[in-house]
């Protein structure tokens, strides 16, 4: 009856995360404008997992239920054992397996080359580039894990570019790293003409707001607007190159300011999406 009972909470526990991610990944899909709230926010994220828990709980309740009105087998008794105390040697090992898994060296598998080469476009339209350094926890993370990253700034527009050939570890929507840096961060949707790209709102701890706009292309011409897509593409082909391309712009920008910087920074990389996945065929357009 144990091992049911594990089995049981096991695939519980199984169903109702795959309810929650349905739910999420709906709620993305359908995006923010429509939905009248962003699902990956508090509390709308809580609550999307309070209502898969609440799903998936019955399924317990019922075989609880069940089994305490099922006859009970009386237990064996087993002899007891001698009282005394464990010998000292236990201690001694758990304290060295305990030290051991401490001082082990970290070799993490999904480590990508080093050599992996980028360069931010010397111009963009009228825009001359004017670098901008990675922060000393950038430099530290491309060093140990291999990757690239460049930023710079053209005009008032921003660009940032990372590359990868593990967007298992490199590849993250921009809000998990502006988020450390401070802003506060909102996810408007996604877009996809002229490129699909996933949209945020960014906030500055000085109260400058931007909007951010992110897609990822393979090397192999897929375009992407999410991390998950893009790393699903990878699993099909772990041969391909991933390249994050973020823009940042003032808010007040208007739509054909923001077009036409996205058109060079796409002219300027000579990265034309060629191809677009099967996901990219429809879904939620961005405010």
């Amino acid at each position: 009856m144990g091992t049911r009972a594990v089995a049981l909470t096991l695939l519980a526990a199984l169903i109702g995360n795959i309810l929650r991610i349905t739910m999420l990944a709906a709620g993305v899909a359908i995006g923010p404008a429509r939905l009248g709230f962003d699902v990956m926010a508090q509390p709308w994220h809580d609550i999307v997992g309070l209502i898969a828990l609440g799903a998936a709980a019955p399924v317990m309740i019922v075989w609880a239920r069940a089994a305490s009105s099922a006859p009970l087998e009386p237990i064996p008794q087993a002899p007891r054992p001698a009282a005394g105390r464990a010998p000292g040697w236990v201690a001694v090992a758990f304290l060295l397996a305990a030290a051991g898994i401490v001082v082990a060296p970290r070799n993490p598998l999904d480590v990508a080359p080093r050599d992996v080469a980028i360069a931010a476009p010397e111009r963009i339209g009228d825009s001359s580039a004017t670098p901008l350094p990675l922060t000393q926890r950038e430099r530290a993370y491309f060093e140990q894990y291999g990757g690239a990253a460049v930023k710079a700034a053209y005009g008032p527009y921003a660009l940032l570019l990372a590359r990868t050939t593990s967007p298992l570890r490199h590849l993250h929507a921009p809000d998990e790293c502006l988020r450390g840096l401070g802003y506060r961060v909102a996810y408007l949707g996604m877009r996809f003409e002229p490129v699909p790209s996933a949209v945020y709102r960014a906030v500055a701890p000085d109260g400058r707001a931007y909007r951010v706009e992110v897609s990822f292309q393979s090397s192999s011409g897929h375009t992407a607007a999410s991390v998950s897509e893009a790393v699903w593409l990878w699993l099909t082909d772990r041969s391909t190159v991933w390249t994050a391309i973020q823009r940042v712009f003032p808010e007040e920008a208007d739509a054909s300011q923001r077009a036409a910087f996205e058109a060079g920074v796409f002219a300027a990389l000579d990265q034309p999406p060629t191809r677009r996945s099967q996901f990219a065929a429809g879904g939620a357009h961005a405010r």
